[in-house]
């Protein structure tokens, strides 16, 4: 029986290809990986899932994703609006290795300056800070869709013609702490900025400023200002960027983890904060006034936030195990340096366009509609 091309093939062609392959990845990864891909199912994502908690030894922090199924698996019987993560974050996670080993500006644009000269600390790195950023990214889509949902049919319910109306947000208090942060260690920390970033939107926004790339133009108290402000007009309207709110838990449970555990601490405070920012801009960055403050309405490759790019990059093409229609053959993709080549059904196009308005045309993405 002949296999029908499909794209998870074509990951896996990108992730192990005969030469030039940049990540190496061997053994009980690479099995996880190819059983993903021969069957992309909740039993093969949990394992894979399972198996990068236990390489990056950070326990409680992945199990997120569990509690992620077992509510999508109620949700989606209640809102048909409701799409499965579980697997999608898998086939984002992988389609992140493809192209960081297949494309040189994505590879380069992502590599922290203290790991730019070590190959393998700088592959260590960039696993880590990808799988916390792409597993992790839509742990708050539920709780999003949850309150819309709920305000709209309330809404309606009591015949209510009011734009912006809640019947229900999140607490405030809540938010405040979980956004609390009270800083680990201060004296062994000897990074910029840091001193007196004791919030989760303090630490992300002190990332943006200072990302080394030298072309932010905004402070960060303003940063900071804009996306206090950003959150604080989301809960009164009785919403929450999921991505932002995703980024405020990830920091919440890890910074408590590595206190308690004694971790190193720089490891929060860089590798930790930068897989947040990632997050935290996969979804805000797109409708909000960042980026015109960044980009001037698109979202540059090589800042602020590389790993967003790739993150922001991956989670727009992944549109395949996400209904009857889009099975993984209907999609294909290859890498060639800095071209993308990207094949869907046209059922998903505006969804891409959509996002393709924002891509950095410095990395090509073509795409084919059949």
């Amino acid at each position: 029986m002949i296999k029908k091309p499909n794209v998870l093939e074509d990951i896996k062609r990108l992730i192990f290809p005969d030469q030039n392959d940049q990540l190496w990845i061997r053994g009980e990864h690479k099995s996880l990986i190819e059983n993903f891909i021969a069957k992309p199912k909740l039993a093969t994502a949990r394992d894979l899932y399972n198996f990068i908690q236990k390489s990056h030894e950070k326990e409680r922090v992945f199990t997120f994703m569990d509690d992620l199924r077992l509510y999508e698996e109620t949700l989606i019987k209640i809102l048909p609006e409701q799409r499965d993560h579980y697997l999608h974050s898998a086939s984002v996670y992988l389609l992140g290795l493809a192209i960081y080993n297949s494309c040189t500006r994505i590879r380069d644009a992502v590599k922290i300056d203290r790991y730019s000269t070590d190959s393998d600390s700088k592959k260590k790195s960039f696993l880590f800070r990808w799988s916390l950023s792409a597993c992790l990214h839509d742990i708050a889509y539920p709780l999003e869709l949850t309150l819309k949902s709920f305000n709209k049919y309330s809404t309606k319910l009591h015949e209510i013609h009011q734009d912006n109306f809640s019947f229900v947000t999140i607490d405030r208090d809540l938010y405040e702490r979980l956004n609390l942060l009270p800083k680990i260690k201060p004296e062994e920390l000897e990074l910029p900025g840091f001193e007196k970033k004791d919030t989760a939107l303090g630490l992300i926004s002190n990332r943006l400023v200072n990302n080394g790339t030298g072309c932010s133009r905004i402070s960060y108290d303003t940063l900071l200002h804009i996306i206090d402000k950003y959150f604080e007009s989301n809960l009164k309207n009785g919403k929450i960027d999921h991505g932002a709110f995703s980024a405020i838990v990830l920091l919440n449970r890890l910074h408590d983890l590595y206190v308690k555990n004694k971790w190193q601490t720089e490891g929060f405070y860089v590798e930790v904060v930068d897989a947040a920012t990632a997050i935290f801009l996969h979804n805000s960055y797109r409708f909000s006034i960042l980026k015109q403050l960044f980009g001037n309405g698109i979202y540059k490759y090589n800042s602020p936030s590389p790993l967003g790019y790739l993150l922001f990059l991956c989670d727009s093409l992944c549109e395949w195990l996400r209904g009857k229609s889009r099975d993984a053959h209907h999609f294909g993709i290859n890498v060639q340096d800095n071209i993308i080549k990207y094949k869907a059904p046209k059922k998903v196009k505006k969804n891409i366009e959509e996002a393709r308005l924002l891509f950095d045309n410095r990395i090509e993405v073509d795409v084919i509609y059949q």
